[in-house]
């Protein structure tokens, strides 16, 4: 958008003293805003008018980056907002909590780092944020979060995302989980309301982030199923928020039965196992590939570092044959491969070790056969 206005046909010279009222910037700009119902595809700056619906806290990402991500409506229609701009994340707060219609000037629209045919909006370096002259009604913007009791798990979708309002009743330990090439925490609890109870599960930065006893309303998770039981499992975007006690909940499980997630006692003789080392990527946290026997470079982004430098992580897939007809899988990582092993041994040495190993192993499983103990 030109800074100057001149009338058409007039040819613009340097001689020529062009000037725009702050007023006329103001109408021009609320002129060329969006309404989010127009959205329809990518573009690299443009200007929005909305209300902030939904504002998350400051986050981490994977990449060790701080980001934030909410809401934008206006009357019938919403689009999801995202930013690493933390300059700008006190005002968005703010207009978030006054419920004012604000004007995003020189956003960009991408495609969803969630959902590829879905578009969202891009607050970036650019982006400058004020109040908008054009206002409509906050009333007309669904403010209120619908909540599912987890009695309606059994009814809803796999996938589909909810809001609960819950109490803890009972937190495992973490663990470490391999989900393609990266090494993740995850973190089983059950939850109650007055309805019933179920499994969730918490990944990352999540982790530790519910205690026993307490409430919580938790935004945007995610229904799951699992050997034929449905649980929730949180996300990136999922937001716990402490709130105080939701009262009498029901303590006995309709749709989890509590045992499938306590540990278990696993013993028996290792009859063979699949054992591998790697190291992860420190910038982005991605499995590397050893180039040389000093150097590994990652399969994700290519950088390269000394191997010496970073974490080696070791996953041993161990099946042991409790009677003549049972053999179960179960995974050790480094902490739990430890009490078996040394690890500082070579590759083959650690698997012999195990293999050739002739009295019976003793491990405590968690609900995913993740070992979380070794009877030694």
């Amino acid at each position: 958008m030109a800074e100057s206005q001149y009338e058409q046909g007039d040819e613009p010279t340097s001689s020529t003293k062009l000037t725009v009222s702050s007023s006329q910037a103001t109408r021009a700009s609320t002129d060329l805003a969006k309404p989010i119902s127009s959205i329809t595809d990518t573009a690299e700056s443009t200007i929005i008018q909305g209300v902030v619906t939904k504002m998350s806290p400051m986050k981490l990402s994977k990449t060790k980056r701080k980001y934030y991500f909410g809401t934008v409506s206006h009357e019938s229609s919403s689009k999801r907002f995202v930013s690493f701009n933390t300059a700008l994340f006190d005002k968005m707060k703010t207009f978030h909590e006054s419920s004012e219609t604000i004007e995003l000037q020189n956003c960009s629209i991408q495609r969803s780092s969630l959902n590829n045919a879905e578009l969202e909006i891009m607050l970036n370096n650019n982006t400058d944020i004020s109040p908008s002259q054009k206002k409509f009604k906050v009333e007309d913007v669904d403010l209120t979060p619908n909540f599912t009791s987890l009695s309606q798990l059994a009814t809803i979708s796999i996938n589909q995302v909810i809001n609960i309002s819950i109490k803890v009743s009972k937190v495992e330990e973490p663990t470490q989980v391999l989900a393609k090439t990266k090494t993740l925490t995850k973190q089983d609890c059950i939850v109650n309301d007055a309805t019933g109870a179920t499994r969730i599960v918490l990944w990352e930065a999540n982790v530790n982030k519910l205690e026993v006893g307490s409430s919580y309303r938790i935004m945007d998770v995610r229904v799951k199923k699992y050997s034929r039981q449905k649980y929730i499992s949180l996300t990136p975007e999922s937001i716990i928020e402490a709130i105080s006690d939701i009262g009498e909940v029901q303590t006995a499980p309709t749709l989890l039965n509590v045992d499938e997630i306590s540990p278990n006692i696993i013993e028996g003789e290792i009859v063979s196992l699949n054992y591998t080392e790697y190291y992860l990527c420190p910038i982005c946290n991605t499995k590397m590939v050893q180039v040389s026997s000093l150097i590994g470079q990652c399969d994700k982004c290519q950088s390269k570092s000394r191997l010496s430098l970073n974490k080696k992580y070791r996953i041993a897939k161990v099946q042991i044959k409790q009677d003549s007809n049972t053999i179960i899988s179960v995974t050790l990582f480094n902490n739990t491969l430890q009490e078996l092993v040394d690890l500082n041994m070579t590759k083959e040495s650690i698997e012999e070790t195990l293999l050739m190993r002739t009295d019976p192993i003793k491990v405590t499983v968690n609900s995913n056969n993740i070992v979380v103990a070794v009877d030694n």
